[in-house]
């Protein structure tokens, strides 16, 4: 793959914590407008890889390309401005609990694009729930919320700023079944009305199959596999259907919780 025709490419990319490596020789390409799903076991480095893509960490070796600019040679104004491209949503929602669900929407608008008046904000709001299926709840506080509607409304933020990307840890984690479902079709959704790349890290392998168009394996600290829904189902490689039948951690060399 052109290395150019990507948004984000990660080149050999290695990563250490206290002489712990989590990431080795990790290479990636994602193209502009897919879903990519990063699976792995816990502590395998799937949350890392997402701060290494915000610029929240460096490499120690390899770099990170954002529309074919090195992350790692950004300066602060360069970061911040690519970073407005980027809308995460993260595992546990991370809402603001004193702030109203207007507010906790509003808050990045305010934050990284001042042009914006309150009228405007507003109609972003608005426009942002109802796209995630939560129309009319700008009143409410986190506390009132369920897990689904709290994660619905993390999302609702993350693409109020109309971003390139969003990054979703761990999108599913603690829904029930029903919540599942609905953000897994709301991540493909949103891919398709946005028109957003969107890159999923998770270890539920049933929702990586509805959500992606490509997944990658990541194992032994590198990526081991790359491929389509349909690729991944018939491969013959031992890992990938280890994965497949829920091994996520079968044979894998570290686990730290990172």
């Amino acid at each position: 793959m052109n290395r150019h025709e990507s948004i984000i490419v990660l080149e050999r990319v290695s990563k250490a914590f206290n002489g712990t490596r989590v990431l080795s020789d990790f290479s990636l390409a994602i193209d502009p407008g897919e879903t990519m799903t990063i699976l792995g076991g816990s502590g395998t480095g799937k949350s890392v890889t997402l701060k290494l893509i915000l610029g929240l960490l460096r490499p120690d070796q390899g770099r990170i390309l954002f529309r074919g600019t090195d992350v790692g040679t950004m300066d602060e104004q360069t970061l911040n401005g690519m970073r407005k491209q980027i809308g995460m949503l993260f595992q546990g929602g991370a809402l603001f609990d004193s702030l109203s669900v207007r507010e906790n929407i509003a808050y990045p608008l305010r934050e990284h694009f001042r042009h914006h008046d309150e009228m405007e904000i507003g109609k972003i709001v608005a426009h942002s729930l109802s796209l995630v299926g939560l129309p009319g709840v700008e009143q409410m506080m986190p506390v009132d919320l369920s897990g689904g509607m709290r994660k619905r409304v993390a999302l609702a933020r993350a693409i109020a700023t109309r971003p390139a990307v969003i990054l979703y840890d761990e999108p599913t984690t603690g829904l029930d079944p029903a919540n599942t479902q609905r953000i897994n079709r709301l991540i493909r959704e949103l891919q398709t009305k946005l028109e957003v790349t969107s890159i999923v890290v998770t270890h539920d392998m049933e929702s990586a199959f509805q959500v992606t168009d490509r997944m990658a394996l990541l194992y032994n600290r590198r990526v081991e596999f790359v491929g389509t829904v349909e690729e991944v189902r018939s491969s013959s490689i031992p890992v990938v259907q280890n994965f497949i039948h829920g091994h996520l951690d079968a044979g894998n060399e570290m686990t730290v919780g990172v």
